[in-house]
């Protein structure tokens, strides 16, 4: 079973013009502000329901945010069950998870990561993050300048290579090499791994609300998303013994140390409640090695409800080989 996921990263570097506050857990924040600047650049009908909309099929829109646009020739039910819910093939990745102001003057960037051809959307993406800045953040509308794009590869070894692709003085430029996505490498197997939580993970669906965290849920939501986003963003189905997994899931050795969080925003004159799991898991893998891959390519996707919003966001931040 091989993972074919590739995924694109990118860094967008802003100057405030205005302070600017950054709420707990900012994600939800980025993707409201690059919602409305997308579809402002990209909509043709400024309808509400993209997937009756003749133009979804062709629209940066509906294709980068809303992901109605299914592979050619194929049906939802071709892969496991996918809900209501087709995973966007752009996630949120922010770097500071609690409340901040940025003083004009500062600097301060989020990551974007692309899955499969999402790329195709690059231009459009850097354009409406422009856009994003000069309309401004939360309910002030406090302006900020795009002033750099970087892409982000893996280089030799452990090493990354950071290209920047827009700034200033130099124009955005798409080539064959530009938004050119590769498969992450993924390292051999470990014994064990610390994974820590930095934004809420929420569990979909019935056992959202439940008092008790589900590992087993947790690592079966990752395994469901990466086939669900390999599909939708690649064509390629994901040939994998779901049910072999599953059991692993319910078998392996897991102790964590997590916290209910509770998080709630202001958004459109309404409080949204971001509520989930944050803190650290320790997760045995000797005999549960088919999940490794898994576990270590869902840091660039998260995992749960408002993934792509940069909620269930995680890092493996320990490796060990002796138990």
């Amino acid at each position: 079973m091989r993972l074919e996921l590739p995924i694109a990263e990118y860094e967008f570097t802003y100057e405030a013009v205005d302070s600017v506050f950054f709420p707990d857990f900012s994600g939800s924040l980025w993707h409201s502000v690059l919602g409305k600047a997308l579809r402002e650049l990209s909509c043709l009908t400024l309808a509400n329901d993209c997937e009756n909309c003749l133009y979804a099929s062709r629209c940066d829109y509906s294709g980068l945010f809303h992901s109605v646009n299914l592979p050619q020739g194929h049906s939802q039910s071709q892969v496991i069950n996918t809900g209501n819910n087709i995973p966007s093939p752009h996630i949120i990745h922010i770097s500071r998870v609690q409340r901040h102001i940025v003083k004009a003057g500062q600097d301060f960037a989020v990551k974007i990561f692309l899955a499969g051809n999402a790329s195709q959307y690059l231009e459009t993406l850097v354009r409406a993050m422009y856009i994003a800045g000069k309309s401004g953040f939360g309910e002030n509308r406090s302006k900020a300048a795009l002033i750099r794009v970087t892409e982000i590869k893996e280089a030799a070894g452990a090493k990354v290579d950071k290209k920047v692709i827009f700034d200033q003085h130099t124009p955005l430029i798409i080539n064959s090499e530009t938004g050119k996505q590769a498969l992450k490498t993924i390292p051999a197997s470990p014994d064990q791994i610390t994974l820590k939580l930095y934004t809420p993970y929420k569990p979909t669906g019935k056992s959202a609300r439940q008092a008790h965290f589900e590992a087993d849920r947790f690592i079966m939501s990752i395994i469901r998303r990466i086939s669900l986003m390999q599909y939708f963003s690649t064509g390629k189905q994901l040939k994998a013994d779901y049910q072999k997994l599953k059991q692993l899931t319910q078998t392996v050795p897991v102790q964590g140390n997590l916290q209910w969080q509770k998080n709630t925003h202001r958004s459109k004159n309404k409080y949204n409640f971001k509520h989930g799991w944050t803190g650290e898991l320790n997760i045995k893998l000797q005999q549960h090695e088919p999940l490794w891959q898994f576990l270590y390519l869902g840091q660039w996707l998260h995992v749960g409800k408002n993934a792509s919003m940069g909620f269930g966001q995680y890092e493996i931040i320990r490796l060990s080989k002796d138990v």
